[in-house]
């Protein structure tokens, strides 16, 4: 505090001018002192200002690191995507040629296959054949048991 000036009682030498020019002396003094502090304020603001642009900077390059990778996924995607269908269709084509192959072969098996109408009549004509044939045999029968008899009943008579 030995800035402050004298007090006008103590018999010092202090004039108006003198006076004025400690005043002056002491503004100028802070004014150097606010000038240092702003411009420490603004060498801050500037170095905050860097980093933030650096940050900014590295985050820009990160956002587009990450677009272009999500990029190439998509891309990567839609051709896996793109192959899986080919793949699909290709199956699917041999699945339905496999398909009307079996169902030619059922095709042609059916028509090789008896209608019902021809099996009944078959059926029918076997029925009256095999009656027929049981006719005759038991006709055949009785001849041959007839016969039997006549030898026996003949033998019996001529022993």
């Amino acid at each position: 505090m030995s800035d402050l000036p004298p007090q006008p009682n103590s018999g010092s030498n202090w004039t108006t001018e003198t006076l004025r020019q400690h005043v002056v002396d002491q503004l100028a003094a802070r004014d150097r002192e606010f000038a240092s502090a702003i411009e420490a304020l603004h060498r801050e603001l500037q170095e905050r200002d860097l980093r933030y642009q650096q940050r900014y900077d590295a985050q820009t390059q990160a956002l587009e690191a990450a677009r272009l990778a999500a990029a190439k996924a998509n891309e990567v995607a839609l051709s896996a995507a793109e192959k899986a269908v080919d793949k699909a269709e290709t199956a699917a084509g041999k699945r339905f040629e496999s398909v009307n192959e079996f169902r030619a072969q059922l095709s042609d098996q059916a028509q090789t296959f008896i209608l019902t109408q021809h099996s009944d009549e078959r059926i029918k004509a076997l029925e009256s054949s095999g009656a027929n044939l049981q006719g005759r045999l038991w006709a055949l029968g009785a001849i041959i048991a007839f016969v039997v008899i006549a030898v026996n009943v003949a033998i019996r008579f001529v022993q």
